[in-house]
């Protein structure tokens, strides 16, 4: 079997050949028969020779087709004898030869015809000659620059040689093969269909997508390869093609491999004209399979890009928007119409598109990415937070513009996400941690302030003590301290650290307070609670005479020393014992959302730490003098007062109040028996008054006992380290006796009685001495809190008496402990004083 176009041609060519009569024709199975190849290989061969005008063909029947070569009438003819001499030379073919004078007949062929190749006509006449077979042989004729085709064939007395000038269709098949030769070079799939739908001709990519040999698809029908839906859809556009006349069509469909894979390709195909009026398709089919996964990969990208909350937007080389998403759009209030085209300093503005080129610059060539946050305005003027993260596309080599990829850009793709709210969650967590490391950092203070304050022997030296650890502490940078002077209506600093107030300057209080610290020490004082006061907006600053609308000043340094320079929060703290202001100390800081929560609860502490160190000096001080602040106070009509129906008979004396704990007391005395209903009357109608205890039971006067809670005049009293003398209701009128130490508030202590029990009159103020200061001494110096309780408390109940009024279990149940803690303080109580008189 011949290899190559020219083989296979010739192979086909010669079983024409070998017919008996020229141009007679045969069936596509009767030529099958005298090849080496299939049926479909055959109908190949024979389409490729009709196409280049070397056969003719014709459909007989339903299916049958027949070829045949046809007669030229411009071939020529001559013949020669068994020794090669020419017999006759007809007029075609003489002009092959060269003249002479005796004519061409008898003359030895191969010196006349000095147009071929002697070897190569000599090998085909032998072939011819010994074999009894036409035999074909083409060249070209250098002289005449013309194909020349010889066709050989033996006779009864030599040889008959048809010459025909084939110049024309080698120049057919040269340019056939010029097709062939990018037909098999396309990397698609190349066809072509009869109208039958009939493989007729097919390229080495056609086969390697459909996995079948060409053998196995030349002549086959189409739906070998694709379902029978496609096929329907190629024939009606196929019938479209013929209505128009002309065209291309493309249609998506699958295609079906040998081993049944289904791949997805596109075909596109035009009609090819076959001859007696029929049309075949000539296509070309690509697979797709990797076109859909991109497009179903950008589908499901396009998808998620707008099923994101984040805004996502995409520039161009100059920084114009092309595409943006929806969320992009809602996030800037924008329409789409409005961004695409438009330069992203649009939405960014200047300053901000200035920075993202600079950066996006940067990163051309690498494969990093930038992020920018700014504050953006959105189309309606609103603002907010936003954080973009973006990246360069790859540069466009053949764009015009700078040559430096610096300067270059593909475009930017990027992802912006609202960050308000995260802004807001990391501000305020640096906003706990602050007020978490300013809590830790006043804890420590006030922790050592505790023990500080404690060990301080007068109150000018706790007061500096405060001052100095306030502002030595890390989160807070000024302090001071001042002290109620009732008497000129302010509070004086007594001590300051790391801020403009000075020592001894007066901060006036009540209706003469002003705006700055005055207010907020005002309120303080007569609220017995903290508070605060910024500088971070307008609503926390002091009222004023501005009119509406006015800018708020702010304060200077000698009306606000606790808001000067870089501060931005201050709070007073009033300084607070058993309900009794001694004064404040005011602290400042630069943070601007300081003193919340717990670190306001904490410094509300620090006011009681004080307070209760201050009243402790006081009430030493006091012990330890000899002399004493005498206050007499009268009240009559003390029923009207207390709200007690009827008038009040006999006598009700208090002799002792012993202080429990947080507020609580015992107080012991005597009624006499006129009285009784009057004491219980006090007590139902006097909301400190509780749990009435009769201890004896006389004719003519009894004891009790009875547990008073927060009562506001022995409070009062106590704070300021002073006693109650007398306290004695006479047949309706009260009767209080008071001793205070020297420097004690007396005004403070009047306002309490007065608000207490209205109407009555200080009927006694004087200087007198103390009755007993060694035996008070001993007490408060000694003992301790507890231990004085227990003591009292038993003495005054009758636990020492022979027999005992009162037993110890019923002692410590007045107390609020167990009997084992009571015996336990007593003990120790007793141990202590007898080790003071006897040691």
């Amino acid at each position: 079997m011949q290899t190559g176009s020219s083989g296979w041609l010739e192979e086909t060519l010669a079983v024409f050949a070998r017919t008996d009569t020229r141009g007679e024709p045969l069936t596509t199975r009767e030529v099958t028969e005298q090849l080496d190849c299939t049926r479909r290989a055959t109908y190949d061969r024979l389409q490729r020779l009709v196409d280049r005008g070397t056969l003719h063909t014709k459909k007989v029947g339903a299916r049958g087709r027949i070829w045949w070569r046809a007669p030229s009438d411009e071939a020529g003819l001559f013949t020669v004898d068994e020794q090669y001499r020419l017999v006759s030379v007809d007029d075609r073919a003489a002009d092959l030869f060269e003249a002479r004078d005796g004519g061409l007949v008898g003359e030895p062929l191969w010196e006349v015809l000095t147009a071929f190749d002697e070897c190569d006509v000599r090998e085909h006449l032998d072939r011819a000659f010994d074999r009894q077979e036409p035999t074909d042989y083409e060249d070209y004729v250098e002289s005449r620059q013309r194909w020349v085709s010889l066709t050989i064939s033996p006779s009864e007395t030599g040889l008959s040689v048809s010459v025909r000038d084939v110049t024309a269709r080698r120049a057919r098949e040269r340019e056939l093969e010029r097709y062939e030769a990018a037909v098999e070079t396309i990397g698609d799939g190349v066809y072509v269909v009869d109208d039958e739908s009939r493989f007729l001709l097919v390229n080495d990519a056609h086969t390697h997508l459909t996995g079948y040999d060409r053998e196995e698809l030349l002549g086959a029908h189409a739906s070998l390869v694709t379902t029978d839906e496609a096929l329907a859809l190629a024939e009606r556009q196929r019938d479209d093609l013929e209505l128009a006349g002309e065209g291309v069509t493309t249609i998506e469909t699958e295609l079906v491999t040998k081993d049944g894979e289904r791949r997805p390709i596109e075909t596109r195909f035009a009609l090819f004209p076959l001859g007696a009026g029929r049309t075949g398709r000539v296509g070309v089919v690509r697979d797709i399979t990797e076109r859909r996964e991109r497009e179903r990969e950008r589908q499901q990208y396009e998808t998620i890009v707008e099923t994101i909350d984040d805004g996502v937007y995409v520039l161009d080389g100059d920084y114009h928007f092309t595409a943006v998403n929806d969320a992009y759009l809602e996030m800037m209030g924008y329409d789409r119409e409005e961004l695409l085209g438009a330069h992203c300093s649009l939405v960014v503005g200047e300053d901000v598109s200035s920075a993202a080129v600079e950066q996006s610059r940067a990163l051309v060539d690498t494969d990093g990415h930038a992020t920018l946050e700014a504050e953006i305005e959105r189309a309606d003027g609103s603002r907010f937070f936003a954080e973009s993260k973006f990246t360069p596309l790859p540069v466009d080599e053949g764009r015009d513009g700078a040559s430096d990829a610096g300067e270059r850009s593909g475009g930017t793709v990027g992802v912006v996400r609202d960050t308000t709210e995260r802004r807001r969650r990391e501000q305020e967590l640096a906003r706990q941690r602050e007020q978490l490391a300013a809590l830790n950092d006043l804890q420590s203070v006030i922790s050592g302030l505790t023990d500080a304050v404690i060990a301080q022997s007068t109150r000018e030296e706790i007061e500096r003590v405060v001052c100095d650890r306030l502002a030595d502490a890390e989160t807070y940078q000024c302090a001071w301290v001042g002290e109620i002077d009732r008497s000129l209506g302010a509070v004086r600093v007594k001590a300051t650290s790391g801020c403009g107030a000075t020592e001894g300057t007066d901060v006036p209080i009540g209706a003469d307070a002003t705006s700055g610290d005055g207010e907020m020490v005002d309120a303080a004082v007569r609220t017995g609670a903290v508070q605060v006061r910024r500088r971070s907006d307008g609503s926390d600053w002091p009222a004023d005479d501005r009119a509406d609308g006015d800018t708020p000043e702010e304060p200077s340094a000698s009306a606000s020393p606790a808001l000067e320079a870089e501060l931005h929060s201050a709070a007073a703290i009033p300084i607070v014992h058993d309900g009794v202001v001694f004064g404040v100390v005011v602290m400042s800081t630069a943070r601007p959302d300081a003193f919340e929560d717990d670190e306001q609860a904490t410094i509300d502490h620090l006011g009681e730490i004080v307070g209760h160190a201050i009243a402790s000096i006081d009430r030493k001080r006091a012990l330890m003098s000899d002399e004493v602040v005498e206050l007499r106070f009268q009240m009559g009509d003390v029923s009207t007062a207390l709200g007690i129906a009827g008038e009040m008979d006999g006598t009700v004396s208090i002799a002792r109040t012993v202080p429990v704990d947080d507020g609580r007391y015992l107080a012991y005395g005597t009624v006499t028996a006129d009285a009784v209903e009057t004491l219980e009357a006090i007590v139902e109608n006097d909301a400190h008054w509780e749990e009435l205890t009769f201890r004896d039971h006389g004719d003519a006067e009894r004891g009790f006992e009875v547990v008073v809670t927060e009562p506001p005049v022995t409070s009062a009293v106590a704070a300021q380290g002073g006693e109650v003398v007398e306290a004695r209701i006479v047949d309706g009128t009260l009767n209080l006796g008071v001793h205070l130490p020297p420097g004690a508030d007396v005004r403070a202590l009047s306002d309490v009685v007065e608000a207490t029990y209205p109407g009555v009159e200080m009927v006694t103020r004087r200087q007198v001495s103390r009755a007993a200061p060694r035996r008070e001494s001993l007490l408060e110096t000694a003992l301790t809190d507890r231990q004085r309780a227990a003591l009292e408390a038993s003495y005054q109940a009758g636990f020492f008496e022979w027999p005992r009024v009162t037993s110890g279990e019923e002692v410590a149940a007045t107390l609020g402990i167990s009997p084992s803690t009571f015996h336990q303080h007593l003990r120790t109580a007793e141990r202590k004083l007898v080790e003071s008189f006897l040691g």
